[in-house]
């Protein structure tokens, strides 16, 4: 089915993006840190608890969780999510010379999505050419 809603985002950009925004409204950025906590401190918003002993107070968070998400939401809320972490390959080919205009985007190349027992997606050339 076509649907002419359908965008490519290049998604380190759009991180890029929402990194700056934060930084530039005081946030600050741990990266690599598995969070073993989160309670509320009084008035002063919530408390965070790293697995490194380090701890953080703040109003507001975004939690990119990894695979110890489970065990921290069930430390926080009482309830053991059935996840678990799976692995995902991200592969690209090389289109040949002399036919990169062809799947570039803007051309017919379409977005296609398989659901099946393995998960796979092809989208037009973005950034690999």
């Amino acid at each position: 089915m076509l649907c002419e809603l359908d965008c490519i985002i290049k998604p380190t950009n759009v991180v890029l993006m929402f990194q700056m925004l934060a930084f530039k409204n005081g946030a600050c950025l741990k990266d690599n840190t598995t969070l073993v906590s989160i309670n509320k401190d009084g008035d002063q918003g919530l408390k965070v608890a790293a697995s490194n002993g380090e701890n953080f107070w703040g109003k507001k968070y975004v939690v990119v969780v990894g695979d110890w998400m489970r065990n921290l939401v069930k430390t926080v809320c009482g309830i053991e999510l059935p996840i678990q972490p799976l692995e995902a390959n991200v592969c690209y080919w090389r289109i040949k010379d002399g036919h990169e205009v062809e799947y570039a985007i803007g051309n017919d190349f379409p977005m296609f999505t398989s659901y099946g027992h393995s998960y796979i997606f092809g989208t037009p050339s973005l950034e690999y050419l």
